[in-house]
């Protein structure tokens, strides 16, 4: 099956005449602040974590594994850190997010069923921002349009830009961050050159 294909998918009246905004990047441009801006908005219902990964997932180049390893963990901490697991499955709203973000690696429903259920009466947008979405390319936007053109709903799609080379800066920085083996200030001339760096470039 083509990747890019849109499946068949049910239809969520829940969602019928909502505006959906989705935050596509980029990265280290303070989307995490864009985000808990938005999410305090009246009428707003933004996902329960703020980076979903469902399309970036969905869309994965051939040869990229899936992020299945990533949201296992998720779930597991919670699992490791609940005193009532029953308890924290039932209430933990981020919890059943990262479940619910598991199951949108299996069935394109998912990710329309987990907004059809946080959508309140009061619902007027709703709202998820994961900056990897920025490299999905021409067919990756392409099949965006097509999957929320199933729903009866407006598609808004924003994107935070920054200072270049600031951005970059705080890229590398970042990275710095996951690696404390690694020196920026030394190793950036082959950093600089990653293809993931240079994507989100």
């Amino acid at each position: 099956m083509n990747r890019h294909a849109v499946s068949t998918l049910r239809h969520y009246p829940e969602l019928d005449g909502k505006t959906f905004l989705l935050g596509v990047g980029g990265m280290k441009c303070a989307t995490s602040w864009v985000f808990d801006y938005l999410r305090g908005l009246e009428g707003m219902t933004a996902s329960d974590i703020k980076e979903l990964h469902f399309f970036n997932s969905r869309l994965r180049p051939p040869g990229h594994e899936p992020l299945t390893l990533e949201f296992v963990q998720s779930i597991r901490h919670f699992f490791d850190n609940a005193g009532d697991i029953a308890e924290e499955m039932r209430l933990n709203r981020q919890f059943q997010a990262a479940v619910d973000s598991l199951r949108m690696l299996h069935d394109d429903n998912a990710y329309f069923d987990y907004f059809a259920r946080i959508c309140t009466p009061e619902t007027k947008t709703l709202c998820e921002v994961t900056p990897q979405y920025s490299v999905l390319g021409k067919e990756g936007f392409a099949f965006l349009k097509d999957f929320f053109a199933s729903q009866q709903m407006r598609l808004k799609i924003f994107m935070v830009l920054r200072d270049p080379v600031e951005r970059l800066w705080s890229h590398l920085r970042h990275l710095q961050d996951r690696d404390q083996a690694g020196d920026v200030l030394t190793e950036w001339p082959d950093l600089v050159r990653r293809r993931s760096v240079i994507e989100r470039s």
